[in-house]
């Protein structure tokens, strides 16, 4: 699986892709399950797996002036994904 940052990366290959959303903060066991789930159906469908993030996460982009904190950095919601 590859990081992709849009904000660096302009130009993005056109692939068939299963793809899940989310802020994925606290990557848990469900979350995990999820990613699991898209990388089977991704390969029965032989597309690429795709999991979308954010950073920052999006309170902090909505709601600004509220302190957020956050349970995982960028790099430790790569781990579970990575070991897919």
């Amino acid at each position: 699986m590859k990081l992709i940052n849009i904000t660096k990366n302009h130009s993005l290959p056109i692939k068939a892709s299963v793809v899940t959303l989310g802020n994925f903060d606290g990557v848990h066991r469900g979350h995990c399950a999820l990613i699991k789930e898209v990388v089977k159906r991704a390969k029965k469908a032989h597309a690429s797996s795709v999991v979308i993030t954010f950073e920052p996460h999006t309170r902090a982009v909505l709601s600004p002036e509220k302190r957020q904190s956050v349970l995982s950095t960028l790099e430790e919601k790569a781990l579970p994904a990575q070991t897919v």
